[in-house]
């Protein structure tokens, strides 16, 4: 049986009729004429709240992202950013899906921890260590000594230290906790 491919357009401009939803169109039909299987949804259709703490996606756009094995994400960009309906954490961190998450944690579960949150908590030290090892291997695997517990949870910690290095907080065992940050393109040097 031929596995097919399901490619998800998202198009984040609150115009339907705009430039953004005719490049993602001409995208998604090349993934058509590829065999893929194909959908597009519209950001500005869905109720997405503005970041806070705790937040999550809107479970019906959760579900779709779920089922995509791709995504083509179009957006505006306004003073060389994109605009405030893609870049919502909605449209973030919790991009990554159910599948991908479930990925990374079988990947890691073997794995020991590369970072160790001390009775410090996450002190800059620590922060730059990870950012350092994301810069590096885009996945970091976390413990926090029981030292570090006496006046936060395990996932307060983890979630204070995925903010602060702009990274996916993937998963909460116990005292250990994943994150994910996807490698920054590199620039092209000029000639």
């Amino acid at each position: 049986m031929v596995n097919v491919m399901k490619v998800l357009g998202i198009v984040g401009s609150p115009h339907k009729d705009g430039r953004t939803n005719k490049l993602v169109t001409k995208a998604i039909e090349g993934s058509e004429k590829a065999g893929g299987q194909t959908d597009i949804i519209y950001l500005i259709d869905y109720d997405i709240p503005r970041w806070s703490e705790g937040h999550e996606t809107p479970r019906e756009l959760h579900e779709i992202l779920d089922k995509a094995d791709a995504y083509i994400l179009g957006a505006p960009l306004y003073y060389l950013d994109a605009n405030g309906l893609t870049r919502t954490e909605g449209m973030g961190a919790n991009m990554i899906s159910s599948k991908a998450k479930n990925r990374m944690k079988r990947e890691l579960s073997l794995e020991k921890p590369t970072i160790w949150v001390g009775k410090e908590g996450a002190s800059p030290q620590t922060m730059n260590e990870i950012s350092r090892q994301l810069e590096k291997r885009k996945i970091v695997k976390a413990q926090i000594l029981k030292s570090a517990l006496k006046d936060e949870s395990a996932k307060d910690i983890a979630s204070k230290t995925a903010q602060q290095t702009e990274s996916t907080l993937i998963d909460v065992r116990g005292h250990t906790f994943i994150l994910h940050k996807p490698r920054k393109k590199r620039s092209e040097k000029p000639l």
